[in-house]
């Protein structure tokens, strides 16, 4: 089965910090995850967006209004999702939502994966696009996006005195800003050659994922 939920995170002790993500994947995920559970597969991924852009995959309207951010009306939240054996969904899921709640977070519900249409819709394939090589892509973009989650894990550190997570200092000069990934970004950019911009608009710099007005220049970059 294909299943994902989205774990919503209050303003609270140990959420209260930029290493939010960090103490859900630590504290939540990294758990349930090493016990397997009937586990074939599972990835997540980290949203800081208004109400109107959370709406698709989980019932907004079940998540209290104290864990909007104040100042710019969003949510935070981690989507997780997995495929899992069906005799074990419900177990699984019911543990799942046990250490959600033990940690203070939310989810509205568990609901199914459209997995082929998400790893094996068009964003993720070019080319030709019949449904044996789609179902194909898709298990191995989600094999990819497990891969990346498990390192994720394993370079985690914590759980300090306050109950958060962060990811490891890395002090090799390869690594200027301190992180293992700056490598493992450069080697992916490496293998698949991708094109890659920077947008700058007339008060920010960002991608073309960073929902940037008014851009007036794109710089090319090269890994």
């Amino acid at each position: 089965m294909y299943r994902q939920t989205r774990i919503f995170v209050p303003l609270t002790v140990p959420f209260d910090t930029k290493l939010w993500a960090e103490t859900v994947i630590g504290g939540i995920i990294a758990p349930i995850v090493r016990e397997e559970l009937g586990l074939q597969w599972f990835w997540f991924s980290r949203y800081n967006c208004a109400t109107e852009a959370d709406s698709g995959d989980c019932d907004i309207s079940q998540i209290p209004a104290e864990f909007m951010v104040p100042q710019n009306r969003h949510f935070r939240s981690v989507r997780f999702r997995y495929s899992i054996a069906e005799g074990s969904r419900q177990a699984f899921e019911d543990q799942c939502h046990s250490r959600i709640r033990d940690l203070g977070c939310c989810v509205s519900d568990f609901l199914n994966y459209d997995f082929l249409g998400d790893l094996g819709g068009d964003r993720h394939i070019g080319g030709e696009r019949a449904e044996p090589r789609r179902k194909h892509r898709a298990q191995l973009v989600a094999e990819m996006y497990q891969a990346i989650s498990r390192v994720v894990i394993d370079a985690l550190v914590g759980p300090d005195p306050q109950g958060r997570y962060r990811v490891e200092q890395n002090d090799n000069p390869e690594n200027p800003l301190g992180s293992s990934f700056e490598s493992l970004h450069h080697l992916f950019c490496n293998i698949t050659d991708v094109p890659l911009r920077v947008l700058i608009s007339q008060m920010r710099v960002g991608t073309d994922w960073s929902g940037l007005q008014n851009v007036v220049q794109e710089v090319r970059v090269k890994f």
